[in-house]
């Protein structure tokens, strides 16, 4: 929510956020597997002093034969096949007179950084910062740069169509016709106007869709995260960046059944709303990753629960803000046990429509992390949603400002993420045009004491079935989005 003054205190807002992972081993990538010319060999190194006729007749009793021996060193060996080799292994294992035996394996080369072309790359330092505080892109983007059958839901206030940093990546529904119950819905739906107008008529989420998906190396204004997934376009605040609980509901169930994998909520506020529980939950029963931001108001949310991020279901990520230093940007709201990690929220340079501008929030911060999701999705699309977040939060980078400040105590790492160890420090890349941008202005994130009760303790919800129609909830107080007054602003290079 954009405030310029203090908003009172009875009023919800939505707020920026990032996602999160639980540990897991499975999606760190695929281990080495031989290939044809190498599952038949194996390494055997035979002790000092022993006998040619033993060494011989241990080699003939697996079928192996010596390719090559390596002086002071093993022999190559050759058998029949891969499991006479497994067997071979294991039977040499056991001879006295061997001092080990393996397998040959194949392996690759390591995938090179790849540094985009982007004018504007130079003032993303959120994706690569000679200190170690980003995200190491570059090395994450030698591995994938995403997968276009993967799709975005970016729950917001709409999106530029013609931004060029879009071009092509915008998602067209198949089936516009009207029979999904949103006639003409060809690039999303609106329910603020319950119409298929999704054009971004405040800037909020033209920004969070270009920190998470701008297109990069197209030598055009900014790199977004995920240069290939689909974007949804999912217009749930309007031009002051106020919503309804009824809007953000709804536009979970649109976002969940036209097959978005990965939801982003760049809001957050007000009270514990079973319905919107609901909604998440049947996001997480089809696999679809909820990411949401922590909220701007400083506080603990460990004490002072905020919503949607204080649901803690197992398909959800809540996301903390970070400076460029590595430590809590101030205005981020905080929770050892409530916020899963933190992602950079302050000084982000995106898109916005006509121009690029330069935001702080926890919105900001949300982005970054549903991209790393994405890319994730893009090369394993049969996971499930808790190994998603499992596996972004198993390997976050661990930072000192954020020690006893969220559950992982780190920031999200989109290189370790897709498998890439992480480096600890990203190298600069020296080719990258620095680019003519005016003095940032300084942003001030308008904060609103939250005096939100503690949810009761909540019962086994309730999924409900697809839901073909907008859903109609009882409007409550107006939630809003936490975003920053007087953004920097350039022209379009």
């Amino acid at each position: 929510m954009r405030c310029t003054s203090r908003c009172a205190p009875s009023a919800p807002r939505l707020e920026a956020l990032e996602p999160r992972a639980l540990p897991s081993t499975d999606l760190i990538g695929p281990t080495p597997v031989p290939t044809s010319d190498v599952a038949d060999r194996l390494f055997v190194r035979f002790a000092p002093d022993t006998p040619d006729s033993v060494i011989q007749a241990d080699l003939a009793a697996v079928g192996g034969r010596v390719l090559q021996s390596y002086p002071d060193g093993p022999d190559l060996v050759t058998v029949s096949s891969g499991a006479a080799r497994a067997a071979a292994v294991g039977r040499l294992e056991r001879d006295r007179a061997v001092l080990y035996a393996e397998p040959d394996i194949a392996v690759q080369a390591k995938a090179a950084a790849v540094y985009p072309n982007n004018p504007y790359f130079g003032v993303e330092w959120v994706l690569s910062n000679a200190n170690g505080v980003s995200i190491d892109a570059p090395q994450a983007w030698g591995v994938t740069t995403g997968n276009p059958a993967t799709i975005v839901a970016v729950l917001d206030t709409g999106i530029d169509l013609s931004n060029p940093a879009f071009a092509g990546r915008i998602w067209t529904n198949p089936d516009p016709s009207g029979s999904d119950g949103y006639p003409g819905d060809v690039h999303g739906w609106n329910f603020v106007s319950n119409t298929p107008d999704v054009q971004d008529d405040d800037g909020h989420g033209t920004h969070v869709s270009g920190i998470l998906g701008a297109t990069g190396n197209n030598g055009y204004g900014v790199a977004g995260v995920d240069w290939n997934a689909q974007i949804m376009p999912v217009k749930v605040l309007d031009a002051s960046g106020n919503g309804t609980t009824d809007e953000v509901v709804s536009g979970i169930y649109y976002a969940v059944e036209h097959g978005a994998r990965v939801i982003n909520a760049s809001w957050g506020g007000g009270p514990f709303s079973q319905a919107l529980d609901d909604a998440i939950q049947f996001a997480a029963i089809h696999n679809v990753v909820f990411v949401t931001a922590a909220g701007n108001d400083g506080t603990n949310s460990d004490n002072v629960p905020s919503y949607p991020g204080s649901y803690r279901l197992p398909n959800e990520i809540t996301v903390a803000a970070v400076d460029s230093s590595g430590n809590l940007a101030s205005f981020s709201d905080y929770g050892p046990h409530t916020v899963d990690l933190a992602a950079p929220g302050v000084g982000i340079w995106s898109t916005i429509p006509g121009s690029f501008a330069e935001y702080s929030g926890t919105s900001m911060a949300t982005p970054f992390v549903s991209g790393v999701v994405s890319l994730l999705a893009g090369i394993h699309p049969d996971s499930s949603a808790t190994q998603l977040v499992q596996q972004v939060l198993a390997t976050t980078k661990p930072l000192p400002g954020l020690s006893g400040k969220t559950i992982t105590g780190g920031m999200v790492d989109a290189a370790q993420a897709v498998g890439v160890p992480g480096t600890g420090l990203a190298v600069a890349n020296p080719t990258s045009p620095t680019p003519h941008i005016p003095p940032a202005t300084t942003h001030v994130v308008a904060h609103h004491p939250a005096k939100l009760p503690v949810s009761p303790p909540k019962k086994k919800p309730v999924v409900k079935p697809v839901v073909r129609h907008p859903v109609v909830i009882p409007h409550t107080k107006p939630l809003q989005r936490h975003s920053q007054a007087a953004p920097s602003r350039v022209p379009v290079a």
